[in-house]
């Protein structure tokens, strides 16, 4: 087994800091699939021993040269890993047998099923339109955007509270498909703006976005855009570009309620940017600030604390506490043991869940 070494670099704690629990992190990054992964300590401690090529000499390595102590089925979990994500070079029987598995009923069941509650659907690549249009990025998220934008919010405010009244009664009526389809649009219209922030913020940081599509979950529609490559940057610069689409909605909105009051009564454009102004953005900030699903809440949430994985893991220490305390199976811990930690992510496994049971 050989590392494809171009595609298969790891990254120190020096460059990306330390976690919530003061544990050093390291990523694996897949230059190929543009995929990137957090390794724990023994992980890494493992891998950086791969061009041993045999599981006995890095176990002895790792514990002779380190405070860990393994054994080989600690090797055999990480080659696993490895094998499952496409990260070794491997013989051409074990291709076949992996094919074989993978052709297996039960398997192609399982992985038709999952893809009904959540499959997504690649529509662009804008790395090059950004690339082009990047000078865009630096004037939206300079600060003298920042302070046009705040100006606009006080003009909007100061005329809002003279017409207060006439601005309250412009939602559009929904008693006709015409202004339905237009509203429909008009959501369709502020969500792309929302993406384009987190396209941009990533931009600005030099990040590559190769991939913007639809992500279909328990088959509602959303839109997404494939930032993985900020995962190399600092926690505070992963903020920004988390928390870039509700700043970006948020401006629109903004905007729109200025002009809105530009135009005459009445008009089928005047409501829109009512719906914009007033209602499209509050509910996307209700939908988006919720930590226990996906969306932006989430990532904003794990950057603030600086918790890496946060549903795998919580999601693993509940297995956990059910395999040993429920069914009584005396279960391998999924990382190190520290009680403060394991009641936070146990918490916030439960919330999650509870969470996605009533959305659901």
């Amino acid at each position: 087994l050989h590392r494809r070494r171009h595609s298969f670099p790891t990254r120190r704690s020096s460059d990306l800091g330390i976690d919530f629990w003061q544990d050093k992190v390291w990523i694996l990054a897949d230059r190929l699939t543009n995929k990137f992964y957090y390794l724990g300590k023994v992980e890494f401690e493992i891998i950086s021993r791969w061009q041993m090529g045999n599981a006995n000499d890095i176990v002895n390595s790792v514990n002779n040269e380190t405070i860990h102590q393994i054994d080989t089925n600690s090797v055999d979990v990480v080659f696993k890993f490895l094998l499952s994500s496409n990260l070794l070079l491997v013989s051409n029987s074990i291709i076949k047998s992996l094919e074989k598995a993978r052709k297996n009923k039960y398997f192609i069941a399982l992985a038709n099923v999952s893809k009904i509650f959540s499959y997504k659907i690649p529509l662009v690549n804008p790395n090059k339109f950004l690339d082009n249009t990047k000078d865009i990025a630096n004037f939206l998220f300079s600060k003298y955007f920042t302070y046009f934008i705040l100006c606009l919010l006080v003009l909007n405010t100061y005329l809002l509270a003279s017409n207060w009244g006439t601005f309250t009664d412009s939602l559009p009526s929904f008693n006709n498909w015409g202004t339905l389809v237009l509203v429909l649009l008009t959501m369709v219209f502020t969500k792309v703006i929302h993406e384009f922030g987190h396209a941009y913020a990533a931009k600005l940081y030099h990040c590559t976005v190769p991939e913007m599509g639809v992500n279909f979950i328990f088959f509602y529609p959303l839109a997404y855009t494939d930032v993985a490559s900020t995962i190399t940057l600092n926690p505070k610069e992963r903020l920004v570009v988390s928390t870039a689409g509700l700043r970006f909605e948020i401006y629109l909105a903004i905007v729109a309620g200025y002009f809105w009051f530009l135009l005459p009564d009445g008009t089928i454009l005047k409501h829109l940017l009512f719906f914009i102004a007033a209602v499209s953005w509050l509910l996307s900030l209700f939908v988006n600030i919720m930590p226990f699903m996906k969306f932006d809440g989430y990532y904003i949430f794990s950057d603030y604390l600086r918790i890496r994985n946060l549903a795998p893991r919580c999601f693993a220490v509940m297995k956990y506490y059910f395999r040993k305390y429920a069914i009584g199976l005396d279960t391998a811990l999924p990382e190190l043991h520290d009680y403060h930690k394991y009641k936070f992510l146990l918490t916030f496994g439960i919330m999650m869940s509870l969470y996605r049971i009533m959305l659901m």
